[in-house]
């Protein structure tokens, strides 16, 4: 009799190595089955064919596992005798049903004559469905207590087979047809009784006697011994058909059970006087029992040798089809499989490396848990729900993988609805909505807010369900259940007030879309100002008392809640416009605009609510269905414009804030700019440029006690100050000059010449740095952001005046004079390279010294732009003598070269010595590395860039399981690959500019040799930046050579030859540029040239 213990031990579990025929778990979807060609025969499905296995297995060789000489890969395929299971089910057509019953048929008569063909044909077909050419022979699968070593033999034979097929996994079709197959002979097997032991002569059984089959004994004890072979395809597969077998015993069982039930009932009405009757029952319900503990031993065979050690297998495809599996018998047969004991492997897994294993177990558990009613939790859910509860919640946040957040948040609404979250727990699921993922986990989390407001309001309706019953308030009477659930909601939302929230509400506002107005109306409100009176008596008396107070303040609506309220109103336009009724559309918007003004009123007085109205306004004004175009037809357009002077308004008396960018995007790209606006935004650019040149000239002098160098020190400090003063109002001068000629206005010339005479010139980077060092480091970062915005305004400036005399018409042209048009900016960038020398390279002060030489270049290349594109036929006054005069604006000195170039190599050392590589230097360069490097206590230097393509193949990327060291260390790598990216970054914008001069002659080539010195050692996007430059100068020498080869042709068929230099006013010939080399100045009808650098207007490169 065989024992349970047989199978167990001959399933010894296996140690998977690194080193084993399987890749690396990262590699899912694995290479190693090649296209499966289903080129043999399909048996035929006749019943009488089956018996042809018998006598065509006895001409096989006595054991294909046998020790002998290697044999080749053709040569095995020759002497293969198919397996007939194998070539009937390649067929698409096959019957499984009649292959099944064959098989059947043909084991019960190897039963009668002690023989194991039809068993070897079944474990053969395994192999054959993994590819292997070395099959069993019927006398190794004789003996199951040698199953082990058997499977062993077979797995080194097939482990030396050069290729395979595995048509298993490479052909779908295929492997449902062998899935099927086993289910069909489980199913055969328990109608015929081959799935249990019936033994009428033993009374008692042993505890260590099994009681399966002797047909489940050969099936399981092998298929299991191949679950645990090193050979992953062996192991694939079987685990697959073990799991095909417990899933169609799942189904008998229950067919088992409610037989037993059946005949129960039936017995318990049959009167002990029948015995007849009686006993053909009581044996019905025997052998019922029978049934069940017997395939009760199977489930826990199964579990205990495949599912506790097959779901942390090496490969994540096996530990997939554990979890799919164990949720498909869940879900059949819970009453077993519904317990601790199979849910914690689930549990186990959530942290599985593999983002498919992780999705399909929370995409089990979803399935799981949405099966189940809070009446049918069983235990172990329970406790499985309470101990990785955290853990799921976390996951909704931190997760890598958006299917696996999306289950995740699932989940969480399931363990919501089933009782199983706290109030701490809602609270963190709220908190990790996913605010910057993609538009369906935002669907899903709005889904969690909303099914946990339900739950929020019932109780909030039966605290006040008498109140409301009783009393009727002045306002919102019939409306109220609505307020209600909003302020439930606010409540809800208030952990994450200072987030997106309109994406919330943008995805939740198909449920309010017939009662907005009523929010709306709730947001304008005034509680306090709410009465009450008594239902039933007829005279409207108000009544007050602690009840109705507390319930005013409840419904009470404070800024905050006010805020909330509000990005509800901001998501519900953004889910107007997602529409495609337009008609639908437009009434909803001219509703909405009713209430406009109002809303406006309210937010004005609020720093935190104006920018959601503006949000709010500015995707109004954006759309095609504009709010202008709604006032429009309404015939509201002073409502229109009353709002907008009002934002306008703001913008002035108020920081500016970025949500003011899009706005005048918004407002200047539609139809929606108004005369009175055009009025409004002149007047206040005016009033602005009156308040800087007011804060300048309002310096005070100095006492005159003081001696010289103190008074020289105090004016530096000052004027420090007084830049970081107005830089703000600076800012919204050059940001509203993104999209408006402010060089038109009437006071911009006041407002250059203070910026240039009474602060740039003034200011002396040398005293400072000599007697004020320190506190100016201090003061340094607030003073570069205010630096910054006084170039960026110039450089707008530059532009607009720039783009005006490139649109003139020549005949126009000699109205308009050089020197008057740029006098104060001439100063500007002789100021600008007076600060170049004065400041130091030293590290303190190399930001300062970068802004400064950057803004210096793009002045220089602005001029020379427009110089090389106008010098030879132009007809502005005082042209040639305005660059004679000023020939800094064209000519960079040796010098000046000079200080660009090391500044250059200073970055250069920077970012080489953090990514630790060695520097090609030339032999003059005097820059000392120390000076300019930071010494470094980890070890986690980055050898490359981090946007180099395998920059991620680096194993210490992947964050450590557990450890804090290991943290700790992963957070310093972190910061270190940021530091090297912000390097690489800086490096690389300035040696864009670099390359700008050099495209248009501004430097000696010297230059531009030594900034590509390292091209190959300073990252990817430095290297690339160079070899875009090198390819684009080859293309000019290319194209030269050729325009010269065409000119010389042209020459020899033509005596009259047209000139190809020009002259200028001294007679000097001048050579004709080539158009790819000099740098034009391209300007759009809307708004001038952004810089990339520093968003500033500016000439394009």
């Amino acid at each position: 009799m065989a024992r349970r213990s047989t199978r167990r031990q001959t399933a010894n579990p296996v140690s998977y190595r690194e080193s084993s025929d399987s890749e690396a778990e990262e590699d899912f979807e694995h290479e190693e089955e090649e296209d499966y060609r289903a080129s043999v025969t399909p048996r035929s499905t006749k019943r009488k064919s089956a018996t042809k296995s018998s006598s065509a297995s006895k001409k096989r060789k006595k054991s294909t596992t046998a020790k002998g000489s290697k044999k080749s890969l053709k040569q095995l395929e020759e002497e293969l005798e198919e397996n007939y299971l194998y070539k009937a089910l390649s067929s698409n057509e096959a019957n499984i049903q009649d292959i099944a019953l064959d098989w059947i048929e043909e084991y019960e008569e190897d039963q009668l004559e002690d023989k194991y063909e039809s068993i070897t044909g079944l474990i053969n077909f395994i192999l054959r469905c993994c590819g292997s050419l070395h099959l069993f022979q019927p006398h190794d699968l004789s003996n199951l207590e040698s199953c082990a070593d058997t499977v062993d033999e077979i797995g080194i034979a097939f482990g030396e087979q050069s290729s395979h097929k595995y048509p298993f996994k490479a052909v779908p079709v295929f492997k449902k047809n062998a899935l099927q197959l086993f289910k069909e002979i489980i199913d055969l097997a328990h109608e015929k009784g081959l799935l249990y032991k019936y033994d009428n002569d033993q009374e008692k059984e042993d505890e260590e006697d099994s009681l399966a089959s002797p047909l489940m004994s050969y099936i399981l004890t092998w298929v299991t011994s191949l679950s645990s072979s090193p050979i992953r395809p062996l192991r694939y597969t079987s685990t697959e058909i073990l799991f095909a077998i417990q899933f169609q015993l799942c189904k008998i069982i229950k067919s088992v059970e409610s037989s037993l039930e059946r005949s129960q009932r039936q017995l318990s009405k049959i009167k002990k006087s029948n015995k007849s009757k009686y006993n053909t029952i009581s044996k019905t319900i025997e052998s019922c029992q029978l049934q069940k503990r017997t395939i009760l031993e199977y489930f826990n065979d199964t579990g205990n040798i495949v599912i506790d050690r097959r779901y942390r297998d090496i490969d994540p495809q096996i530990r997939l089809a554990c979890l799919k599996n164990l949720c498909e018998f869940i879900l059949i047969y819970p009453d077993f499989f519904c317990q601790g004991i199979y849910l914690r492997y689930f549990g186990w897994l959530l942290s599985d490396p593999i983002a498919q294993v992780r999705i399909e177990n929370t995409r089990s558990l979803l399935k799981l848990y949405r099966s189940i009613s809070p009446a049918d939790l069983t235990l172990g859910l329970r406790q499985f729900s309470e101990k990785y509860k955290l853990q799921i919640i976390k996951m909704s946040q931190i997760d890598t993988d958006t299917q696996v957040r999306l289950n995740i948040i699932g989940i969480c609404c399931e363990l919501l609805r089933l009782g199983f979250l706290e109030e701490g727990d809602t609270r963190q699921v709220v908190k990790n909505f996913p605010f910057s993922g993609p538009s369906k986990l935002q669907i899903e989390g709005a889904k969690f807010i909303t099914i946990l407001n339900e739950e929020n309001l019932s109780g909030i309706n039966d605290k006040y369900k008498l109140l409301l019953e009783t009393y009727k308030p002045s306002q919102f009477e019939a409306e109220l259940p609505v307020c209600l659930e909003i302020r439930s909601l606010i409540s809800i939302l208030k952990p994450v007030a200072d987030k997106s929230l309109h994406l919330v509400f943008q995805n939740m506002s198909s449920r309010y879309e017939s009662s907005w107005e009523i929010l709306v109306k709730y947001f304008l409100s005034d509680i306090s100002s709410m009465k009450f009176t008594k239902r039933e008596e007829e005279e409207e008396e108000f009544v007050e008392g602690e009840e109705i107070e507390e319930f005013k303040q409840f419904i009470d609506l404070n800024s905050d809640d006010r805020l909330i309220l509000l990005k509800f109103v901001e998501g519900f336009v953004e889910y107007i416009y997602t529409k495609k009724n337009a008609e639908e559309v437009e009434s909803q918007l001219v509703r909405l605009t009713e209430y406009l003004s109002q809303i406006q009123n309210v937010c004005v007085r609020s720093s935190k609510m104006f920018p959601v109205f503006l949000i709010t306004w500015t995707t109004l004004l954006k759309s095609h269905q504009s709010v202008y175009s709604i006032s429009n037809k309404l015939d509201k357009l002073d409502q229109y414009d009353e709002i907008s002077s009002e934002i306008i308004k703001y913008f002035k008396e108020f920081d500016t804030i970025d949500e003011f960018s899009s706005y005048f995007t918004a407002l200047f790209d539609s139809h929606g700019l108004t005369t009175n606006i055009k009025l409004s935004i002149q007047t206040v650019l005016e009033e602005l440029s009156e308040e800087v040149v007011k804060t300048i000239g309002d310096q005070q002098p100095e006492d005159d006690d003081v001696d010289s160098t103190n008074i020289e020190l105090l004016e530096q400090t000052k004027l420090i100050k007084t830049v970081e003063v107005v830089s703000p109002i600076l800012q919204k001068i050059k940001q509203m000059g993104d999209f408006v000629n402010i060089a038109n206005l009437s006071n911009m010339a006041d407002l250059l010449s203070s910026l240039v005479n009474r602060v740039l010139r003034k200011l002396d980077l040398a005293l400072i740095m000599a007697q004020w060092k320190h506190n100016f480091v201090e003061q340094l970062p607030q003073f570069l952001r205010a630096l910054t915005c006084l170039y960026d305004l110039t450089l707008v400036v530059i532009s607009w005046k720039f783009e005006k005399l490139v649109e003139i018409e020549k005949d126009e042209q000699h109205h308009y004079a050089m020197d008057l048009e740029f006098d104060e900016i001439v100063n500007l960038v002789n100021q600008t390279i007076r600060l170049i020398y004065e400041c130091t390279n030293s590290v303190q002060f190399l930001d300062l010294k970068t802004l400064l030489v950057s803004r210096y270049i793009d002045f220089v290349l602005s001029f020379k732009v427009f110089y090389v594109r106008f010098q030879a036929d132009n007809g502005f006054d005082n042209f040639q003598e305005f660059f004679n005069n000023n020939m800094q604006l064209l000519l960079i000195k040796k010098d000046m070269q000079f200080q660009l170039l090391e500044l250059f190599l200073i970055k250069e050392v920077r970012l080489g010595h953090l990514l630790n590589v060695e520097l090609d230097r030339d032999d003059e360069e005097d820059v000392n590395y120390e000076d300019y490097t930071e010494k470094s206590n980890d070890s986690f230097l980055q050898d490359k860039s981090m946007f180099d393509d395998d920059a991620e193949d680096d194993p210490t990327s992947q964050p450590p399981a557990e450890g804090n060291s290991s943290i700790a260390n992963q957070e310093v790598q972190a910061k270190k690959k940021e530091k090297i990216w912000n390097f690489e970054k800086d490096l690389s914008v300035y040696t864009l500019k670099l390359i700008s001069l050099v495209n248009v002659s501004l430097v000696q080539d010297d230059l531009y040799n030594r900034i590509k010195l390292n091209k190959d050692k300073l990252g990817s996007v430095f290297s690339k930046i160079i070899q875009q430059q090198d390819e684009h100068a080859n293309n000019i020498k290319n194209q030269a050579v050729a325009n010269e080869e065409q000119d010389t042709e042209q020459s020899r068929m033509s005596e009259n030859v047209q000139p190809t230099s020009v002259e200028d006013s001294n007679g000097n010939e001048v050579v004709e540029r080539d158009e790819s080399i000099a740098i034009e100045i391209d300007v759009p009808e809307s708004e001038p040239m952004i810089d990339v650098e520093t968003s500033s207007a500016s000439v394009k490169v």
